[in-house]
Formats: structure tokens, sequence, C-alpha cells
């Protein structure tokens, strides 16, 4: 985390705000980023600094495998939330292809709890982490979860 401080960090997470926020003409250092990222091609052709892998992503998708093949991105899993899948033999040949170290742990000391912070989303987990990174400025879009009515979009997956 030392490469991060007085450093400005953006992370864009899967809400509707990531696609409604042009959030690109921001000023930043290191861009993270989580879930199906991916499947947005705004958040695709950006450089990402870190990437928190979720259970959910498909590890044969071959853009996802192309983004980090070899790439300088920091991939992490949460032990909390990656539900074993860590162990599966997909897992194991995707990290050999993408052929860069996967990071398992805990993001920050809210995983490690039933609290609320620990079962909310992947964004605000950043988010979290980001605070204790020493950032000189954190930036973020994409933390809006749904609405009452379910009717507002993911930014990834467009459901």
């Amino acid at each position: 985390m030392n490469k991060y401080q007085d450093k400005k960090i953006l992370i864009l997470g899967g809400g509707t705000s990531t696609l409604d926020v042009q959030w690109e003409n921001l000023d930043y250092d290191y861009l993270w980023t989580c879930n199906e990222f991916y499947l947005e091609p705004k958040v695709y052709s950006q450089n990402i600094d870190l990437y928190l892998l979720s259970y959910t992503a498909d590890l044969t998708n071959t853009l996802l495998r192309k983004k980090l093949k070899g790439s300088n991105t920091t991939v992490l899993f949460e032990n909390t939330h990656y539900r074993g899948k860590q162990d599966t033999d997909q897992f194991k040949a995707f990290e050999k292809y993408i052929d860069i170290p996967i990071i398992g742990g805990n993001l920050c000391s809210i995983t490690k709890t039933d609290s609320p912070a620990a079962k909310s989303g992947a964004a605000f987990r950043l988010i979290y982490a980001a605070l204790h990174s020493n950032a000189n400025v954190i930036y973020f879009s994409g933390f809006d979860g749904f609405n009452k009515e379910f009717s507002n979009i993911h930014a990834f997956t467009k459901h």
C-alpha cells in the first residue's frame, strides 16, 4: 500500500453512476475496480492498477483474460467472499494463463466479520481499503446500489 501514499485513487464499482458520471475527466494516479469491469468498455479501456476479483467473474471470459495477461495489475480475491473458488481447476488455469499471481486474503479488516460493512459490495470494500492507503485523494463512482424498484442498470453486467 505504500505506493499509494499521497497519490490519487479512482475506484469504479458496478453502480449506475459509473455510466453516468464523467470520471474520465478526473486527474488520478491509480484506478481500482472489481467484479465484471471487463464488460463495460469505458472501464475496460483504462489502465487497471488493482482488480478485486469476484466470485461471479467469468474466469473463461476472453476480455478478462486478455486484459490481465502479463499486465502489472494487482489481482486480489477475498477469502470471505470467494467461496473456495480459488481451489478449483478453473481458477488455477486462469492464474496460469494470465501469468500474474492472484493474491488471496482479506482486503481490509471489515471482511473478517459479519458486520453489514463486510456484507456490502466490493466497491465499498475497495473504498474502505483506500482509506487506509494514505492516498491524498480518493475518487469513487459506481458505489450506488440498486434503487427500491431495481430499475437502475448495473454498469458492468447491464442487469
